[in-house]
């Protein structure tokens, strides 16, 4: 199980490596993830128990102006932001494409 682990870890970080566009796949699944969890109003997201200054500035914007417009505010906060980084990925992996391609053309007319 442990060599399993192991050698997933490395193909997944090899993959990372030669692939580094996917991370902004990656944060844009977990922007939208997050983001879903405030429309279905999850209470984790908004946990407010841990005396740490997040949570007091957190406690501090629920008490303004009420859990259901920070919730609705954050939702869409990670929305646009999960959009983005579908757009980056998208621009990237378009680039890369198109670097490629030209490549094999510029290979193509020296033979």
């Amino acid at each position: 199980m442990k060599d399993q682990v192991a050698t997933y870890s490395s193909q997944f970080t090899n993959f990372m490596a030669l692939n580094p566009e996917y991370t902004y796949l990656i944060l844009a699944g977990i922007g939208f993830i997050v983001a879903f969890g405030f429309f279905k109003d999850w209470d984790w997201l908004l946990e407010t128990s841990n005396s740490s200054s997040s949570s007091i500035s957190l406690r501090f914007w629920l008490e303004l102006v009420g859990r259901k417009t920070v919730r609705l505010y954050l939702a869409f906060l990670f929305l646009f932001v999960s959009i983005v980084c579908l757009l980056i990925f998208v621009y990237e992996n378009n680039t890369k494409e198109q670097n490629t391609i030209s490549k094999k053309e510029e290979i193509v007319k020296l033979k």
